[in-house]
């Protein structure tokens, strides 16, 4: 289990670090609301990454990824946490994602 979740890290720093050469002083995850199990695991990956890393990472609850893809298209956030029906539907720009965010 520790494999894992150190493999886990190295995806999400590496992620962040090929997102841009100039890197934000606070790195954002938004995720759903607070006493969601999806803000939980959003707060579990920021300390993680704040924990083990120079980065610092916080994760800021929203009223859902319609709320906060947005801010993530516009640069305000820098990564986000969802169910991955909704990454889907939010990749592809079906159900009540007007926007795709595959182009």
């Amino acid at each position: 289990m520790k494999r894992k979740g150190l493999i886990l890290l190295g995806s999400l720093c590496a992620v962040f670090l090929l997102a841009g050469t100039s890197m934000p002083a606070e790195i954002s995850i938004g995720t759903h609301g607070v006493g969601t199990s999806l803000y939980a695991c959003g707060v579990g990956f920021a300390k993680t990454i704040s924990d083990h890393s120079d980065l610092q990472v916080v994760a800021k609850p929203f009223a859902g990824p319609a709320a906060w893809i947005p801010l993530l298209q516009r640069g305000e956030l820098e990564a986000g946490y969802m169910a991955l029906g909704e990454a889907v539907w939010a990749y592809t720009g079906s159900k009540i994602y007007p926007i795709c965010l595959s182009g």
